[in-house]
């Protein structure tokens, strides 16, 4: 038996971070257990949905190679921190190339982007080669094997100059002044769900093949125009329609015979700042969300509901015959 779900395809824009409709070719593959951005607390969550973010305004989406003429695009900035378990990683490139890594905070998040041209100008002039080398070494907080923090910047002759010292310390205002730039733009790629990240504007065309918070693969059977709505296939587990009605109606071939769930459909609207996964509809955001046992009771719970009302049509209907 074919298994069918109905989801909505939502897509995020945003007034200061310019996105573009793309196909799959340009989504970038998921890293297991990664996340789309860090969870901001309620009194910040107003913000995010409003997506006023100020190291954003300007920027676009970095889809597809990032090479330029073949090559790797040349580094200006590296900022690594570890503090404890927890790893930060942003890198600026030419070009206004971006990209950040966190890990250890629970899931891995990976990002990247491209910042305008002035963006990027105002970074290379506040960090740079010369500013970092007048940073007297000496004066720095020793870095300790759980708390490490390593600021490179790049010369035009391919040169660096590097810095390390603990991040937990006091430091220079001279460093200071070049690493609160990073680290803020750094928080806002991750908090950011639209232009760090591909899954935003993606267009889903009949074929695709998607992973969802299950772990299972979705192929995308149909796209109704105009709708934001698809269909998708599970491809690897293709009992689940069949599990669920044996735990609902019974094992035997006879508990079916007054119906069974042959389709499972869950729509939602069109809202800002969700994204492609698999699940109900929940969160202040609109993001579809899987939370195991607790969702399946629900799931049960409307299709008893669906099952007795079909079962009271049937005795109306059966009412009214005899009585004709």
């Amino acid at each position: 038996m074919r298994i069918e779900k109905l989801f909505a395809v939502l897509f995020a824009f945003s007034i200061s971070a310019q996105t573009t409709t793309h196909d799959i070719n340009q989504v970038d593959p998921a890293p297991p257990g990664g996340a789309m951005s860090v969870p901001l607390p309620q009194s910040q969550a107003k913000r995010l949905k409003k997506y006023e973010i100020p190291e954003l305004v300007g920027t676009r989406q970095a889809l597809g190679s990032q090479l330029i003429d073949g090559r790797l695009p040349r580094p200006l900035v590296d900022f690594r921190a570890f503090e404890g378990p927890v790893e930060q990683r942003i890198s600026i490139f030419e070009k206004g190339l971006v990209v950040i890594s966190m890990s250890g905070a629970g899931g891995l998040i990976r990002k990247k982007m491209i910042i305008p041209d002035d963006a990027l100008a105002a970074f290379t002039n506040a960090i740079n080669v010369t500013s970092l080398a007048q940073v007297r070494e000496r004066e720095l907080p020793p870095a300790t094997g759980t708390e490490s923090a390593q600021l490179r910047v790049y010369g035009d002759d391919g040169k660096f100059v590097e810095r390390r010292f603990n991040p937990t310390s006091a430091i220079p205002k001279s460093l200071q002044d070049e690493v609160l730039p990073l680290q803020d733009l750094l928080r806002a790629m991750s908090e950011d769900r639209t232009v760090t990240n591909t899954i935003a504007g993606y267009d889903p065309q009949i074929g695709d093949e998607l992973v969802g918070d299950d772990k299972k693969t979705w192929k995308v059977v149909r796209v109704i125009p105009e709708s934001n709505i698809v269909v998708l296939h599970c491809t690897t587990d293709p009992t689940t329609i069949d599990n669920f009605n044996t735990t609902l109606l019974g094992p035997n071939p006879e508990d079916k015979f007054s119906g069974e769930i042959t389709e499972i459909r869950v729509y939602a609207p069109p809202t800002t700042g969700a994204t492609v996964v698999n699940g109900f509809l929940v969160d202040r955001f609109g993001e579809l969300s899987w939370h195991g046992p607790a969702d399946i009771y629900r799931a049960v719970m409307l299709a008893l509901a669906g099952l007795f009302g079909l079962l009271i049509a049937g005795v109306r209907v059966r009412r009214r015959r005899s009585g004709a």
